[in-house]
């Protein structure tokens, strides 16, 4: 079964990294607030000091030279949080690593003879016979859908030939349609 794998360009970056910086800023603040009933002041100093150097490597743009992922700084605040014995801090700082790894994940679009799948939240399956028209051009995948409804997205990397998969989706198109229904406006 001939199945196409395609990876779209990341437009959450930013979010993510905007993201982190708040969850980085919130924990500065938590640091500092709790640095006069801490129990451990070792540990407090060591978060602030941990999330102050964050924020600093954040707003100096140096993220893209350090060889892990900035979120991992947050596992280290969680490891500071537990031995406080703060456990509502620590509790969302874990939210905040499942939110950024999920927002740091790449979407995928999976193209077989069964329809589409777009790997996002939430997950977006389209059928064949509900689809007019797909290709991709220069980079840019269009779905058509019946109900007028079009998707256009940026490849990050075009890895397929682009008329295999015009011919593939047009084969697949016509296969699913009702004989009545079809028609000859299919770009190549």
């Amino acid at each position: 079964m001939q199945q196409f794998e395609i990876s779209l360009k990341d437009n959450r970056q930013n979010r993510y990294l905007n993201f982190l910086l708040f969850s980085i800023l919130l924990n500065v603040m938590l640091f500092s607030w709790m640095l006069s009933t801490a129990t451990h002041f070792y540990i407090m100093i060591a978060g602030l000091v941990f999330s102050v150097l964050s924020v600093v490597l954040h707003v100096s743009k140096k993220w893209n030279k350090i060889v892990f992922s900035p979120h991992y700084l947050l596992i280290v605040f969680v490891l500071c949080w537990i031995a406080e014995l703060e456990w509502l801090p620590a509790l969302l700082n874990i939210i905040f690593i499942f939110s950024a790894v999920y927002l740091n994940k790449k979407i995928l679009i999976t193209v077989n003879v069964d329809g589409m799948i777009i790997h996002s939240y939430p997950k977006k399956i389209f059928a064949w016979k509900e689809t007019d028209n797909v290709l991709i051009k220069d980079g840019l995948m269009t779905i058509d859908l019946l109900n007028n409804k079009l998707f256009q997205f940026v490849i990050e990397e075009v890895l397929v030939n682009e008329n295999d998969f015009n011919d593939f989706c047009k084969n697949c198109i016509s296969a699913n349609r009702p004989i009545n229904q079809q028609s000859d406006n299919f770009a190549s």
